[in-house]
Formats: C-alpha cells, sequence, structure tokens
C-alpha cells in the first residue's frame, strides 16, 4: 500500500545509509589492497613483474562493471542467496585498479633522493616506505582513493546482481 503523506515510513533514509554501507566496505577491503599494489609496483616489483601487474590493473579499469556484476554474481551470490557483502565486493572490484595505478603514480612523483637518503642513514626499506615515501605521496593516495570512492558510487551494474531484490 502506498504511504500516505502523514503517515510514518518511506524516505530516502535507508537507501542513503545503505549506499554509505556499501561504499565504506568496498574502500576498506579495495584502498589498502590498491596501496599495497602500487608499494609493490613502486618500490619491490621488478620490471617485469611490475609491468604484467599493471597490465592486469589496467585490462580490471576497462573491464566493463556489468561484467564485474555477473562475475560477482556466479561467485558469490548463486546457491548463497543476494546479500549486501557481495555487492561491497563488486564495487571493491571496480575500486581497485584506480586506487592502485593512481596511487602508483603519486608514488614514483616522490623524489628518488628522500629514498637515497634514507638508504644513507642506514633505515630499513620498509622504514622508509613508511616514514619518508608513504608521507609524501599521501596526498595522491587520498585523491585517488576519493575518486575510486565517486566511481563506485556512481556505478550500479554490480549492484543489481549481488544485492538487489527480484520481486
Amino acid at each position: 500500500p502506498p504511504v500516505l503523506e502523514n503517515e510514518p515510513g518511506g524516505g530516502i533514509a535507508p537507501e542513503i545509509v545503505g549506499t554509505a554501507t556499501l561504499i565504506g566496505i568496498a574502500t576498506a577491503i579495495a584502498a589498502p589492497a590498491g596501496i599495497l599494489a602500487a608499494l609493490y609496483m613502486t618500490e619491490f616489483a621488478g620490471r617485469g613483474r611490475s609491468r604484467l601487474l599493471r597490465l592486469v590493473l589496467d585490462l580490471l579499469y576497462g573491464t566493463p562493471t556489468i561484467v564485474i556484476g555477473l562475475f560477482v554474481f556466479v561467485l558469490f551470490v548463486v546457491g548463497k542467496g543476494q546479500s549486501g557483502f557481495a555487492g561491497a565486493i563488486g564495487l571493491a572490484i571496480v575500486m581497485l585498479p584506480l586506487v592502485a595505478r593512481a596511487s602508483q603514480e603519486s608514488l614514483v612523483l616522490v623524489p628518488h633522493s628522500l629514498r637515497e637518503a634514507s638508504d644513507a642513514l642506514g633505515v630499513s626499506r620498509w622504514r622508509a616506505i613508511r616514514g619518508v615515501v608513504l608521507p609524501n605521496a599521501l596526498g595522491g593516495i587520498i585523491t585517488a582513493t576519493v575518486l575510486a570512492i565517486a566511481r563506485a558510487a556512481g556505478e550500479t551494474a554490480p549492484l543489481i546482481f549481488a544485492c538487489s531484490v527480484y520481486g
């Protein structure tokens, strides 16, 4: 039955809360994974492995979201039922390549002389990354994450398959 004007119920609050929850879970999955992938490509991987991972991320970025939605549907929904977590995983897959590639570009822009100065002081590689490289690239990493959140908030294809309710 339709909700009348003076009766409680209705409104857009559940949709806003649901969207914020899905985006929050997707960001909690995609942001750390993307930043770690960017760190691996920038600081640890050889030229060949870095190129391969970059290619995979570029292909994932170009994959239509309807295909990602079908992938999540087959992996997480068929036989288990629809869930918001499946939708968040779909959105995290959409966010991951954008966070990783943009964070990688931020990390590349950190001057190599800062890394060399850390080496000269005898600082371990991981501590130099944590204390010197990441703070210098933080602005770009935050920007990458916000752009990925904006893209994921606008995508509906993964959610149609993963967590919508068919009547």
